[in-house]
């Protein structure tokens, strides 16, 4: 039962630091434990559209497994219809909702496991940064919606 609070009271911490720079909404589970984020982020609406216009999106950050396991972006908000960024998959399970590709160069969740990446950086604020970074800063060379 120790492990289980640490692991809340960690996870506490991470949602509060990031509350710090963002404006989160947090959900729990049926043990009280912290498992998803709702919060708004700015981004490009995307190349594929032929615009340079930005939007906001709605996003819903999945915490399973956290902090062992790097979160997970979904968008709530565009529909995938109006998605034309492309480092954004079409809907896919298990929300069935467009997810967001984190970084197709770093492999970012992959390198999350194997720890190459700051321990600074594995919290929740460094994912959120990365969001961020990869929502203004589309790479071209993404295959996430062909």
């Amino acid at each position: 039962m120790e492990l289980a609070e640490a692991l809340k009271r960690k996870i506490a911490r991470d949602v509060a630091q990031a509350q710090q720079f963002y404006s989160i909404h947090s959900i729990e589970n049926g043990n009280g434990l912290i498992n998803r984020l709702e919060l708004e982020m700015p981004g490009a609406l995307g190349m594929r559209s032929g615009k340079r216009a930005r939007m906001i999106y709605s996003l819903i950050v999945t915490l399973d497994g956290y902090p062992f396991v790097c979160p997970r972006a979904w968008v709530h908000k565009p529909s995938d219809a109006f998605i034309f960024h492309l480092q954004i998959w079409h809907a896919r399970p298990p929300l069935n909702l467009p997810e967001v590709c984190v970084s197709a160069e770093l492999l970012y969740q992959k390198d999350w496991t194997a720890r190459r990446i700051a321990p600074g950086e594995r919290t929740i604020l460094g994912f959120l940064r990365q969001i961020f970074f990869t929502l203004n800063n589309e790479n071209t060379h993404s295959r996430a919606r062909e």
